[in-house]
């Protein structure tokens, strides 16, 4: 399990602190799809008691980033391509949806994508990969919030921390990180032509990587193979959250 540490930097709670330390270790992936998550050591590395950090698990459970096994206890919820697929299907259904709906409205304002892409632009010139990742699910956010759909931006809250970790998982693996700049100026340059074709041209090339870039944390029988336990995998979730 990777050394994990609180940083304060936001006055925040307790609760809300170790719910966020722990979910950004796993959404950047320094605890690993499959990973066992255990209490005692997490206590002792966050200098926490059980309580808070009980709390942030069930948030994670609910996240979908957290399974909880009988017997057995907390892991983070493994990747499954079966899981995967579905997660990136749905996700461009709600994106191309959201779309859609930005451009009925008319003339689209991308003034707030294009500083979204040219922060994911400093980054990439800098190396910083937590930064880019944070830009990037900022970006695809702020689309789904230009679509003034209140119902589709609660379904996207819902699902966007399993989104952002295969987002962070597939920047890291990805080792062209202008690339990954170049896909969201095509983006925006489409919204900006209020060009609904090549949106949705985009969509179905963006993030069609991500299936190959994370096949190194699956198995052949749909199993989580980023840990080896002497008691066995733990059962997959095929639902991709």
């Amino acid at each position: 399990m990777a050394t994990l540490a609180l940083t304060d930097v936001r006055g925040e709670p307790l609760s809300a602190l170790v719910l966020r330390t722990l979910r950004e270790a796993i959404v950047e992936g320094r605890l690993a799809p499959g990973e066992a998550v255990v209490e005692a050591q997490l206590s002792r590395q966050l200098g926490v008691s059980r309580a808070p950090l009980r709390e942030a698990l069930r948030s994670l459970e609910n996240e979908g980033l957290i399974v909880s096994v009988p017997w057995r206890g907390a892991f983070v919820a493994p990747l499954t391509e079966r899981g995967v697929n579905e997660l990136q299907t749905f996700r461009r259904l709600l994106e191309v949806f959201a779309a859609e709906q930005v451009l009925e409205q008319g003339a689209v304002d991308v003034s707030s994508l294009n500083d979204l892409v040219a922060e994911m632009e400093r980054c990439a010139e800098t190396g910083d990969l937590d930064c880019m990742n944070e830009a990037d699910v900022r970006f695809h956010t702020r689309i789904v919030e230009m679509s003034e759909n209140e119902l589709l931006l609660d379904v996207w809250r819902s699902y966007v921390s399993p989104i952002r970790r295969a987002l962070a998982l597939r920047n890291r693996a990805n080792s062209d990180v202008d690339s990954i700049v170049a896909m969201h100026q095509k983006l925006v340059a489409a919204f900006a032509a209020g060009d609904i074709a090549s949106v949705r041209d985009c969509y179905r090339t963006h993030g069609a990587d991500v299936v190959d870039a994370l096949h190194h944390f699956f198995d052949p029988d749909g199993n989580d193979s980023s840990q080896s336990r002497d008691d066995g995998p733990i059962p997959p979730t095929d639902t991709g959250q």
